[in-house]
Parts: structure tokens; sequence; C-alpha cells
């Protein structure tokens, strides 16, 4: 059989959007925006989030001359 192993995923929270989305950083301390139903309630910066869930998505934000650009969805839990 096989067994199901879920890769685990830890995100710092930077700053809160909304109930709904977080600014945070993940392991390697790329920015990321995580989206999701109730994701940023009562959330601060510091927070840690692990395991996020189902229906969550992080999209990976790059700094170019102080200037955000999005790279795309990289993950959908």
């Amino acid at each position: 059989m096989k067994e199901n192993k879920v890769k685990k995923q830890r995100y710092e929270v930077i700053g809160t959007l909304n109930n709904n989305g977080v600014v945070a950083k993940d392991e390697l301390n790329k920015e990321v925006i995580l989206l999701g139903k109730g994701i940023g309630f009562k959330r601060k910066a510091g927070d840690v989030i692990e395991n996020p869930g189902k229906n969550i998505n992080a999209i990976v934000w790059k700094r170019i001359q102080g200037r955000m650009y999005c790279r795309g969805l990289i993950l959908s839990f």
C-alpha cells in the first residue's frame, strides 16, 4: 500500500491583508501570500502557520527594485 506522505509547510506571518489573506515568509525566506477562508483571522506578525490546510493557495512574489512581481501560484493545499 502507498503511504500518503504530506510535506509539512511552515510559514511565518509578516502581516495580514484581511481575514482571508496573509503575507508570510516560507522556510526559504521567500515572501508568499496565503489566500483562503479565514487564514488571516486573529493572525499577527510573527505568528507561525504550519500545514495551512485544504483550499489554501500560496502565491510567490519577487521584489525587483522595490516593486513586487507575481511569480505565480505555487501551492494549492
